[in-house]
């Protein structure tokens, strides 16, 4: 099951990439036709961490690495739904 949620979710990732690509295309067409300037802060775009962090999850995508397996808490985390006492 892990192998095929992996696989689906890579296969989206590439459809999400590929229609982020498509949807650049139209809204700069579109603007193209109407005489418009888009605008556009850059700034994110060049955010190395933001791109680093991506990078790096689609690493373990590829890899296969991801796993859906689940991880223990921490010390100190929130406490089950059981555990909390009724507050009159």
């Amino acid at each position: 099951m892990e192998t095929e949620i992996r696989n689906t979710f890579k296969v989206e990732l590439e459809i999400f990439y590929r229609m982020s690509g498509v949807m650049i295309q139209m809204i700069m067409h579109d603007a193209e036709k109407q005489n418009s300037t888009i605008k556009v802060d850059v700034n994110f775009m060049e955010n190395y961490k933001a791109l680093q962090e991506m990078k790096e999850f689609e690493k373990l995508i590829v890899a296969e690495d991801f796993t859906l397996t689940k991880k223990p808490l921490k010390k100190g985390g929130l406490p089950g739904i059981g555990s909390l006492e009724e507050v009159a």
